[in-house]
């Protein structure tokens, strides 16, 4: 019966309505500025991945060799279900391990 307690305590308690209220809010994010790089595989990157990551947050990433991207965009496609195009996977991963591999040691 001890652990019906709190489950009870916080039952009791939902039914005060004046105690919270939900209220709609308006948030402005910046523009992006940054672009995807022109190399091959920008436009793969922008129609595939841009939806859900901006240019400067993968720009931004730490350096990964080819396997680690390519278990990235494996996880993106199950785990959070990534509508990449199977024919633009190849040049995806081409164009984010150029990138990582142009950034500074």
């Amino acid at each position: 019966m001890m652990r019906v307690w709190p489950l009870l305590l916080l039952l009791a308690g939902c039914g005060q309505t004046d105690s919270f209220a939900f209220q709609n809010v308006s948030v402005m994010f910046p523009a992006e500025t940054a672009a995807f790089p022109e190399r091959p595989g920008a436009e793969a990157m922008t129609a595939n991945c841009a939806g859900c990551h901006s240019p400067s947050m993968v720009l931004t990433q730490p350096r990964l060799t080819a396997d680690q991207w390519k278990a990235e965009v494996d996880k993106m496609k199950t785990a959070y279900r990534a509508p990449v195009d199977p024919a633009a996977e190849s040049a995806i991963l081409k164009y984010l391990t150029a990138t990582s591999e142009a950034l500074p040691r």
